[in-house]
């Protein structure tokens, strides 16, 4: 029997525009009593700093809400280990350790963007999986988490504005900044702005940028003395609703619960033929899942942001127009099953927090992003060996699609 749905909560994720923030900035200078306590993060997910950044902006590396670790680094680092703010210990990164932000990304700059621009971090090839860490695959233990917002003077109330700067395979992509934009949602943010375009689109409109004088990573956020304010809420994370488990996933394959599976990787990942992580996380996809777009690959987007210099979002009616052809969201107002989950994966955990993000525009209720992706159902979670996988081109292709596979364009 399908478990009863509960009322969802209004979504705490907006976008803003650039000429939103400067009014805000502007508004927040006269500290008047109507100003609301604004925190601006520049989220970095790269091996090359930024050098300029938007005028109060916080360089932050995505290294405070997220950890990557891989195996035999125990064996191949003689690191000592040291205790994190929350009690639990921690190995100490070295120089030859494998620890980065984003381990799926393999990006590299185009020579036509500009120098002070962010490159995406390139992991080393390895044949080592990355370890389950906190039952799921790379957001930190709330304690940890919660201890990081409140370093960065961040409450339940405060208004977060998130960007990024970063570039992959050549084009900027904002897919780092919905990655924290989802995190702070879950954490219980409740006013959560994502900047469409990010810094691109800020310099655009000629705005001022100032220079970054530091990034501040999860050494200088987790330290016991950190000053911190209160976040605030008894429950943390306060939106647990935003995250979905392996077991709610096996649940929807099993049909014990209603919900939908969206897989948010390119074709070639959804049909099983291959993907260009640096490890191998197999192939294939979740059973039952549908097509939710990505890009041409696994590094490469498209269809949620466009692929230039600036990286603005994709119109919302585009993104609704593929989702209702794979059957992920209904265009019927009228059945209870529109009200079922929706639950977004990808590789591990980056992809689908920014489809999740392009739901939350479109006002879908109960979203969730599945942040073990393929790679926790596939590999890392402790009963995976005896997890279905599907491949191929499923039956039900919808009609555009036959399409496209008849003229060869996938």
């Amino acid at each position: 029997m399908s478990t009863p749905l509960p009322t969802p909560l209004p979504t705490p994720l907006s976008i803003c525009e650039p000429n939103q923030l400067h009014a805000m900035l502007l508004l927040a200078t006269t500290t008047t009593p109507a100003s609301p306590n604004l925190v601006l993060i520049d989220a970095v997910s790269s091996d090359v700093m930024p050098t300029q950044t938007i005028p109060s902006a916080i360089c932050v590396r995505m290294d405070a809400f997220d950890i990557y670790r891989y195996e035999n680094d125990e064996a191949e680092n003689s690191d000592t280990t040291a205790s994190d703010s929350d009690g639990s210990t921690e190995r100490k990164s070295s120089s030859k350790r494998r620890e980065y932000d984003d381990p799926s990304d393999s990006g590299t700059r185009s020579s036509s963007v500009s120098a002070s621009s962010a490159v995406s971090a390139t992991p080393s090839q390895t044949s080592n999986l990355p370890v389950l860490t906190y039952g799921n695959f790379n957001l930190r233990p709330a304690q940890q988490l919660r201890a990081a917002l409140e370093a960065l003077q961040i409450t339940a109330t405060t208004r977060v504005v998130v960007f990024t700067q970063n570039f992959k395979t050549g084009v900027a992509d904002p897919i780092t900044a919905a990655r924290l934009a989802w995190c702070l949602c879950y954490c219980g943010v409740e006013d959560v702005q994502l900047l469409n375009g990010g810094f691109g689109a800020w310099t655009k409109q000629n705005y001022e940028t100032v220079q970054v004088s530091s990034v501040v990573n999860h050494t200088a956020l987790l330290s016991p003395t950190a000053p911190r304010v209160s976040f605030g809420t008894t429950l943390f994370p306060a939106r647990p609703d935003f995250l979905a488990s392996t077991e709610e996933v096996l649940a929807i394959v099993n049909q014990e619960q209603l919900g939908v599976l969206a897989d948010a990787r390119s074709w070639d990942e959804y049909v099983g033929q291959m993907h260009g992580y640096n490890f191998d996380l197999g192939c294939g996809r979740i059973p039952g899942a549908r097509w939710g777009h990505w890009g041409p690959s696994t590094y490469r987007g498209g269809d949620f942001s466009i692929a230039d210099h600036i990286g603005k979002l994709q119109k919302t009616s585009k993104i609704e127009s593929f989702w209702i052809e794979w059957g992920i969201i209904l265009p019927a107002a009228s059945t209870a099953e529109n009200d079922r989950p929706i639950v977004f994966y990808c590789g591990s955990g980056w992809r689908s927090a920014m489809a999740w993000v392009m739901s939350q525009l479109l006002g879908l209720p109960n979203c969730k992003s599945y942040d073990g992706g393929f790679l926790e159902y596939n590999r890392l979670h402790p009963n995976a060996k005896n997890h279905v996988v599907e491949s191929g081109v499923p039956l039900n292709l919808p009609k555009s699609e036959l399409i496209n596979k008849e003229e060869g364009k996938r």
